[in-house]
């Protein structure tokens, strides 16, 4: 229908008529009718017959269309003809036809129960078979065949079609979705059913106190419980019980609420239907018509067009989410019919603007295709390179993992060209190698067990397709791939910190660090001491590591969990907490935790409890009490070939991993573990809470909105990801869970804190698992590695490897390949700098670090001892933690007025656009001159990485043209104020000292 009315003119306002339209369609305002409302139509049966037009193939409107033809007419693409009709190629478009000469005075009909007969197969005819009829429009003529007839032959019932409409979904029950979003969802979604009726229906409908209805989920009438049905499906089922679907307020007003089959907590089908943004109609004359009730649509040109987003909404980017295939969208648009094909990302979000009820955008930004080569297995002297994945260092180590996250890490390295599979256990799990330089005609035969598969790279730019969605649940998206980008319209919060500003972060783990010289950190002292010292040094966040209640500091660091909710008494008391934290917001610092939310003591009174609870009524938890913590934890009542035992509470416990069942005596049954584990055949690790239990998932969602809402924090960086016990089975396989643990990542810890305000951040390290990396907000792009990898040769070894070896040609390709990526997921690389060197080596690389590498942080030490007990061994050179002693960074006042000048300009926030400019003689060797932009300011970034001499770098008048730089203009020394040398026209020349750098706002906008 709406196909049709988008493609409909008038025969004197359009210049591409057509005749059908003409002749049965009145255009109320002008030359054409957005809706139905605003059009008049020749008889109710033909309103009817439109209604039911699919989509088909191109469209023929070069000549009259008949009623029988009028589906092709809706194949059009809609709003592409707004005045110009777009034909498909080589075909050209209709002239406008001459003035006819006044027709005959019609037939009048007379009678409205006449019926006019219509054209069959372009010929008038009696009536006969094949004729299509409309009721005669009292006053009307009766079509050019003239002809009345007092009754039609019977209609055929109208074919079966699904609506085209999207259609509401809302939660069986007020507040009880969890992440599920309540949305416009396609009709060939699968969703809940519940029905309502305006009588009683039988003995199990129920009218709640307020409704107007009765409702039920599964009565005999329903034929039972309902699950996972289409909009179509769903309508059949309350049809069939002499009910129909329930409308979205009566949803929403909890109606339905208790009627069973567990839809309480479940996305529900309604009626209501999602109608097309239009104007409203005009009053009758002569009354002007009323003011738009909707924003005004976007201008009426090709979606191809309109590349200019709404300023009254904001879309926030997930970069490798694809929400139509990982069926986290509810799409307005099929998966085959995007709304634009050829838009940027603005563009896309404008259309989204356009349409009532878009709540989300899914862009295309590159393509991808892959071409299996079975049974081929291809490596080193076999018809290919190896190479390596960016979190091992090493191109002779391949990772377990699904089919697909081994794919993305091919695109996300650069070189890579392919990939060579083992196949596991599974279609779609197994060993991933990476490759590049395949020749196939060289490669071994896989053996039936190694399969090799080509990447095609065919990057789209900026432009690309564009589907609108009316809600989504990241949660369910797929995150595996790349080349699709998820847009959030006006999601919480709106304006977070973390992207906002640019901020440094000082990690501190007052355990393990000294406030002053021979004073140990308390509360009071990190209060008093350090809050000052790190905001003269120009930190804007700390991040304590952890003030959680824990264990005794030789276990594992003193990582495991005491009691979630209390502040560790080493470190001072409640109230004192409160204190610290409130100076640090006095002075601008936010204060985010270090926490793993799994890793728990054999000790804490918590863990006691459960052991207690487990003894008495078994390993399993459905025969737990509810609302005991021995829910909370994974138990057997057999450890199988495992021999590990429990390690008594005040063990030393080894920063390892178990990965196995432990036997607890006090149980008498066996708990998983993941961490700890102490290397000797005799005791195992601690206990790991369960994330695939539900009621530890609840649990943790309230300690985390407790810090957050009553302790103040502004953040968390949450520890080790990857290894959160998730994965279902007695021997659970962590490199083959990841979406599984991304999933609850986004629901249960990054949904319910960014509600709040706050951050998550991920130990994720160098593009590590790209599908949970992409649920936080920050992963750590640093010297350490993953998967068995502790160290590997990043971002600190590279750029302290460059400005050693005074060559900084190799820094923008070392951006590109981790910097860009987070970036283009939408999350900041927490990126820190190496601290090998004198004091001059150390500035320039936390320079460079800070200026261009996205959120800056430090960690380092050198170490030093606990107080309370030992805990972690000596640390790599170059990347030392966890905690630091006093005065231990010596580049700290050489960087200190370049972190708080970075506040000024928000060129330099964490994923602002980077231009390299090109520099010639030795400036293009042993320096690097980059242009960053936001908001209408720029920031030039130079450094020199020469260790003995200072360089003068130029920018000639064609790269300040080329920029989007205007001239003439004085820039700003946005690090030791005043002006920078003036730019008026011409060569602009800027001297660099040894190991130095310079930053200089500037005003964009060319000439």
């Amino acid at each position: 229908m709406q196909g049709v009315l988008d493609n409909c003119e008038t025969e004197s306002l359009g210049p591409n008529p057509d005749s059908f339209c003409e002749e049965h369609i009145t255009f109320r305002d002008g030359p054409k009718c957005t809706d139905e409302a605003t059009c008049d139509f020749a008889s109710p049966i033909l309103l009817e017959k439109l209604r039911q037009i699919q989509p088909r193939t191109l469209p023929d409107m070069q000549a009259g269309i008949s009623p029988e033809a009028t589906d092709v007419v809706s194949s059009l693409p809609r709003g592409t003809c707004t005045g110009t009709l777009l034909l498909p190629p080589g075909v050209a478009a209709k002239p406008p036809r001459p003035p006819a000469p006044p027709p005959a005075p019609p037939e009048l009909c007379d009678d409205d129960g006449a019926v006019c007969g219509h054209l069959n197969d372009g010929e008038c005819d009696d009536g006969g078979a094949g004729s299509v009829y409309s009721l005669c429009p009292y006053g009307k003529d009766c079509t050019d065949c003239g002809a009345r007839v007092s009754s039609p032959p019977p209609l055929p019932p109208p074919p079966s079609s699904r609506p085209l409409s999207p259609r509401w979904v809302e939660c069986g029950r007020r507040n009880r979705c969890g992440p599920q979003v309540a949305g416009w969802a396609i009709p060939d979604a699968r969703h809940e059913v519940r029905c309502c009726s305006g009588t009683k229906l039988g003995a199990m409908w129920d009218k709640r106190a307020g409704c107007d209805v009765w409702a039920e989920s599964d009565g005999p009438e329903m034929g039972g419980c309902h699950h996972g049905k289409t909009f179509e499906e769903a309508e059949a089922v309350c049809a069939g019980a002499g009910a129909r679907l329930c409308t979205k307020d009566e949803l929403a007003s909890d109606c339905t609420r208790g009627t069973g089959c567990g839809h309480d907590r479940d996305l529900v089908w309604s009626s209501t239907e999602l109608m097309p943004s239009s104007p409203k109609p005009a009053p009758p004359a002569p009354a002007p018509p009323p003011p738009l009730s909707l924003p005004p649509r976007p201008p009426p040109a090709s979606p191809e067009a309109a590349d200019v987003p709404s300023p009254l909404t904001s879309y926030r980017r997930h970069g490798g989410l694809n929400c139509q295939g990982g069926g986290g969208g509810m799409m307005i648009d099929a998966p085959n019919s995007p709304v634009a094909t050829n838009v940027d990302a603005a563009g896309c979000a404008a259309l989204c603007h356009g349409t009532e009820g878009c709540a989300a955008t899914l862009h295309q930004s590159a393509d991808y295709t892959w071409v299996p080569r079975l049974n081929k297995n291809c490596y080193n002297g076999a018809g290919a390179t190896e190479v390596a994945i960016a979190m091992t260092g090493s191109s002779e180590v391949c990772l377990n993992m699904p089919l697909a996250e081994c794919k993305t890490q091919c695109i996300l390295v650069a070189e890579c060209e392919g990939i060579t599979w083992a196949n596991s256990d599974s279609d779609d799990h197994g060993l991933c190698c990476l490759r590049k330089d395949i020749t196939r005609r060289e490669c071994d035969s896989g053996g039936g067990e190694w399969d090799t598969h080509e990447l095609t790279r065919r990057p789209v730019g900026t432009r690309g397709g564009c589907w609108r969605m009316s809600g989504v649940t990241l949660s369910q998206c797929d995150a595996q791939n790349e080349g699709f980008d998820t847009y959030v319209r006006d999601e919480r919060p709106a304006q977070p910190w973390w992207q906002t500003t640019h901020f440094a972060e000082r990690v501190v783990m007052p355990r393990h660090y000294k406030c002053a010289a021979s004073a140990t950190c308390t509360l009071p002292e990190l209060q008093n001491v350090v809050l000052p010292q790190l905001e003269a040094a120009g930190y804007s966040v700390v991040n304590i590591d952890w003030p959680v209640h824990a264990s005794p500091d030789a276990l594992f660091m003193g990582f495991g969990i005491h009691s979630p909710y209390d502040v560790d008494p080493l470190l001072g008391t409640t109230a004192e907490w409160d204190a610290f934290v409130a100076e640090a917001h006095e002075r601008g610092i936010k204060v985010i935790l270090d926490f793993n939310p799994s890793y728990w003591w054999t000790g804490s009174p918590t863990f006691k409890q459960a052991e207690a609870h487990v003894r008495t009524f078994g390993a399993s938890r459905s025969r737990q009490p509810a609302g005991s913590p021995a829910r909370w934890f994974r138990w057997r009542s057999s450890c199988g070939s495992s021999p590990l035992q429990k390690p008594p509470d005040d063990w030393d416990d080894l920063n390892d991993f178990t990965m196995d069942w432990v036997y607890s005596p006090d149980a008498e049954a066996c708990y998983y573990a993941v961490w700890g584990g102490t290397g000797t055949p005799r005791y195992g690790g601690q206990p790991t809470a369960d994330l695939a239990s539900p009621e530890w998932r609840a649990e943790l969602t309230n300690i985390l909105t407790h810090w957050v809402t009553n302790r103040g924090a502004d953040g968390f960086l949450i520890d080790a990801p990857p290894e959160l016990l998730s994965a279902p089975g007695n021997a659970p396989n962590f490199d083959m869970s990841h979406a599984l643990v991304a999933s609850y990542i986004r629901d249960v810890i990054v949904d319910p804190v960014h509600a709040l305000g706050a951050a998550v951040f991920g130990e994720i390290y160098n593009l590590q698992v790209p599908p949970i990396a992409k649920q936080f907000d920050g992963g750590r792009n640093t010297d350490m590695g993953g998967h068995g990898n502790p160290v590997v040769e990043g971002f600190p070894s590279l750029v302290h490897d460059m400005v050693v070896a005074q060559d900084a040609r190799g820094l923008e390709p070392l951006l590109q390949r981790t910097v860009d990526v987070y970036t283009r997921w939408g999350i900041v690389p927490r990126t820190q700098p190496h601290s090998g060197g004198g004091r001059s080596l150390k500035g320039i690389k936390a320079a460079a670090t800070a200026l261009l590498g996205g959120y800056y942080y430090i960690r380092f030490g050198p170490d030093c001892s606990s107080p309370y007990e030992t805990g972690y061994g000596a640390s790599p050179a170059g990347n030392e933690w966890p905690g630091g002693c006093f005065g231990d960074w010596s580049a700290a006042p050489a960087l200190a007025s370049t972190l708080i000048a970075m506040r000024s300009s928000p060129a330099l926030r964490p994923g602002t656009p980077r231009t390299k400019l090109a520099l010639s003689g030795e400036a293009a060797t042993r320096a690097y001159a980059a242009l960053r932009m936001s908001e209408g300011t720029g920031a030039l970034v130079l450094l020199n990485f020469a260790n003995s001499q200072s360089v003068q770098v130029t920018l000639s008048a064609a790269a300040l043209a080329a920029s989007s730089i205007r001239t003439p203009q004085t820039p700003v020394d946005l690090i030791d104020g005043g002006d920078g040398p003036p730019m008026n026209g011409g060569s602009w020349r800027v001297t660099l000292p040894t190991r130095g750098w310079k930053v200089y706002g500037v005003v964009l906008g060319g000439r």
